[in-house]
């Protein structure tokens, strides 16, 4: 593969959400910066931005889950785990706990 081709694919997650001097800065599973706000710009939307930012790599695995995992819905058990991936998923983007 290569590096044009993983361009084309976001940087690995998890995503985390730092705050340091008022700034609050995304990074990727390997700590490299996503994006910052500053703190000169900073709202409490910034903040739930941030959280739906961060999210963004357990939301995309939990609806990859749901759309391409062959699930029988008598089989429960491994309904209920796609369910849990994505109840997470959300908490996370929503501020909350899973």
């Amino acid at each position: 593969m290569n590096t044009q081709t993983l361009d084309m694919f976001p940087s690995p997650g998890p995503w985390t959400i730092y705050e340091e001097n008022g700034e609050i800065e995304i990074r990727d599973a390997n700590g490299k910066a996503i994006t910052t706000i500053p703190y000169e710009f900073r709202t409490a939307r910034d903040e739930a931005n941030a959280r739906l930012i961060a999210a963004a790599p357990d939301l995309l695995e939990a609806l990859q889950k749901i759309l391409w995992t062959p699930i029988d819905v008598t089989d429960l058990e491994k309904y209920a785990s796609v369910l849990v991936l994505a109840r997470a998923a959300l908490a996370k983007a929503e501020g909350g706990q899973p």
